[in-house]
């Protein structure tokens, strides 16, 4: 049986060494592609975590116009068909179920067992096509391409505004650099007062977002006191969630993503993907859960531009 892990964790690696750059950066800077959020065709429900992150790099890769998928039968029940020789995207659905056990309770009188139920993952995998693999299927025009893409800053303005004010982070502009710090149990945003452009800019104040959802009165992703300057790669996983956390609010915002903030940090990730079969699928899971967190606070129908 293949490990899914790992088979999925090697695509990444390859394509990082083959180029030289992160999977989900290079295409952008090409401008090719489409820069929406992956769905399914069939539902009309978007694909998170992992899913999100492998179907937006390999659409960007083979250049698709659409980032719609759809699965075999999906396409079969609609009375479409697949295009001959058509290579399918591998994907991965968690499945959580609960196990009556019995387990031994602390801090008991007197030794005793006790009955509960205790929660198990399991993985499946599963394929799907680019709806431009598929014959037969109604295809809208899609909403944004490469060069329309929302340049207007307001929509993730309106989001730090509501998000800052709701849990008191203090959101400062001046200096040279891009920072999230805390103090005691205060914490704040700081940005430079000027930018590239303003996608860089709205993609800047994401990542800086995403690192704020981790304190521990809302995600609980680092310990309170920890420096991540003295452990590189803890810091590394906490600035690819910042990564991943930004380009799945991006694309969710449709703004594009624009930042040169990985570089530093490439050598360090390469490493822990090498290292760690799980790395990017833990990262990707957290960002995940961290940009679902930041989106709270949009008020727009997310399948709408602002």
């Amino acid at each position: 049986m293949k490990d899914v892990y790992q088979d999925i964790t090697n695509n990444f690696v390859e394509m990082i060494e083959e180029t030289g750059e992160l999977p989900w950066r290079k295409p952008w800077k090409e401008q090719t592609g489409n820069f929406e959020v992956p769905r399914n065709f069939s539902t009309k429900n978007y694909y998170n975590g992992i899913n999100h992150l492998i179907l937006l790099t390999n659409g960007l890769k083979k250049q698709f116009a659409y980032q719609d998928w759809i699965t075999f039968k999906q396409a079969q029940a609609l009375g479409a068909q697949v295009k001959k020789g058509s290579k399918s995207t591998r994907c991965i659905r968690v499945i959580e179920f609960e196990k009556e056990v019995e387990m031994h309770v602390l801090n008991a009188s007197e030794p005793k067992m006790e009955k509960k139920q205790v929660s198990y993952f399991a993985t499946k995998m599963f394929n799907v096509f680019n709806v431009e693999q598929v014959d037969g299927l109604e295809i809208e025009s899609a909403d944004f391409s490469a060069n329309d893409y929302e340049t207007d800053v307001d929509c993730i303005n309106r989001l730090s505004f509501e998000y800052c004010k709701a849990h008191g982070i203090n959101f400062l502009r001046g200096g040279n650099r891009a920072f999230y710090a805390r103090t005691g149990n205060d914490d704040y945003i700081r940005l430079p007062n000027e930018f590239n452009s303003s996608e860089a800019y709205a993609t800047t104040l994401a990542h800086e977002l995403i690192h704020s959802t981790g304190h521990s009165k809302r995600l609980n992703r680092f310990e309170e006191n920890v420096n991540f300057a003295d452990f590189d790669e803890k810091y590394a996983e906490e600035e690819l969630v910042a990564e991943l956390g930004a380009l799945f609010v991006c694309s969710r915002l449709h703004i594009k993503f624009e930042s040169d903030n990985h570089v530093s940090y490439l050598k360090n990730w390469l490493k822990a993907l090498k290292n760690d079969k799980k790395f990017i699928f833990q990262a990707a899971s957290k960002a995940s859960k961290a940009a679902d967190f930041l989106l709270r606070y949009h008020k727009a129908d997310l399948k709408k531009a602002c």
